[in-house]
């Protein structure tokens, strides 16, 4: 029968200060179809944009091999150095919006990168709440 799934919160690239691009650990999903991804940004040194954060979920039957599912804009505006906490939705029956929200299925493995532009550092956490 179907059994509705405890929720569950994961940290998937903790609070660094960093202008380099970083990869999460691949997670395994147990069941879950959704993921709310939560950029927290903490400082920011100027008002250069921020990194860019993309879900990706791992090709089945590769070891290596990943599509992107979901790709953030620069979090953070180049107007302001300010602290700003960022989402991104995947999940079925989402109406997609572009770099928001996608209406897919979170895949088996997934992990999180983020690309910098920058050379001024940011300090960013991204984690995720599961359903």
């Amino acid at each position: 029968g179907f059994a509705v799934r405890d929720k569950a919160s994961l940290v998937l690239l903790t609070s660094l200060n960093s202008t380099a691009d970083r990869t999460s650990s691949l997670f395994p999903n147990p069941g879950y179809q959704f993921g709310q991804f939560v950029i927290n940004v903490t400082a920011r040194a100027s008002t250069d944009a921020g990194p860019v954060v993309n879900v990706q979920g791992l090709v089945p039957g590769t070891t290596g091999t990943y599509y992107t599912i979901l790709s953030s804009t620069a979090i953070g505006t180049s107007s302001t150095s300010d602290a700003v906490t960022e989402l991104m939705h995947v999940g079925p029956g989402w109406s997609t919006a572009a770099n928001k929200r996608a209406a897919a299925v979170l895949p088996s493995q997934f992990r999180v990168t983020t690309s910098y532009a920058s050379t001024t550092d940011t300090t960013y956490s991204v984690g995720v709440h599961l359903a």
